[in-house]
């Protein structure tokens, strides 16, 4: 028993480390100077979109499954083009909520940091926000 023990200790820390040595290193997954990333789908049951944040500089995109147009193949990921608000309100901490409404396809940005928040609405192909308000 005491083998097991020191055997899962023993592996467990040598994960850490070895994930404390590799994310201390410049161009890794945890180097700062990395783009971290937020994914959410809106509420809507029928929804086959989904909304990326930049959670440092709060810029927002949206994609989409795009189905087969000849009925054969398994389809495409399209993404829509950026527009009015849609691009970095400025530094931040930033974070995607949906809404409780099921119909809903928007979401809301919110610094969380600042406690400002904007709505995030895809019109006519392109992603828009609102202001940002508190």
């Amino acid at each position: 028993m005491r083998g097991k023990v020191l055997m899962r200790f023993g592996l467990k820390a040598g994960f850490v480390l070895a994930t404390l040595v590799v994310g201390s290193m410049p161009g890794t997954a945890f180097s700062a100077e990395q783009p971290k990333f937020e994914f959410l789908s809106p509420s809507h049951e029928e929804s086959v979109r989904i909304y990326r944040l930049n959670t440092s500089t709060g810029e927002i995109g949206a994609c989409y499954y795009g189905p087969p147009g000849d009925g054969t193949g398994i389809g495409t990921t399209e993404c829509y083009s950026a527009g009015e608000g849609s691009g970095s309100p400025g530094p931040g901490n930033y974070r995607l909520k949906r809404s409780s409404n099921i119909e809903d396809t928007s979401v809301f940005r919110v610094n969380i940091d600042s406690g400002e928040v904007s709505i995030c609405f895809v019109q006519s192909g392109k992603v828009l926000c609102t202001q940002q308000a508190r």
